[in-house]
């Protein structure tokens, strides 16, 4: 069903695209990041990863390693407990930046 098409479609482009970034990002020696913690417009907090280079063009490239819900509040104390800063590694890792 079309449905089905759809999520296909999207785990596809979503495989190809992070197979383009692991390999833009392979070889990469120096870069930083940024970390954003918000609320939506309906209260519902969010945080994203955002890392920044400047690449063999000598072109400054900023790409969004993840957006993702986060559980709870997002007060200092609230992401101090659920290892706020520990996910941000695992994701940093999932892209094998060293």
């Amino acid at each position: 069903n079309c449905r089905y098409k759809m999520h296909t479609l999207f785990l596809n482009l979503q495989k190809t695209l992070r197979e383009k970034l692991e390999n833009d990002l392979e070889g990469l020696t120096m870069c930083s990041f940024t970390v954003d913690v918000w609320s939506s417009r309906s209260m519902v907090p969010f945080q994203s990863l955002t890392i920044h280079y400047i690449d063999p063009e000598f072109k400054m490239t900023s790409l969004l390693l993840d957006c993702s819900e986060v559980k709870g509040d997002h007060t200092g104390v609230h992401l101090a407990q659920v290892n706020f800063f520990q996910s941000l590694l695992i994701i940093v890792d999932c892209f094998r930046i060293h």
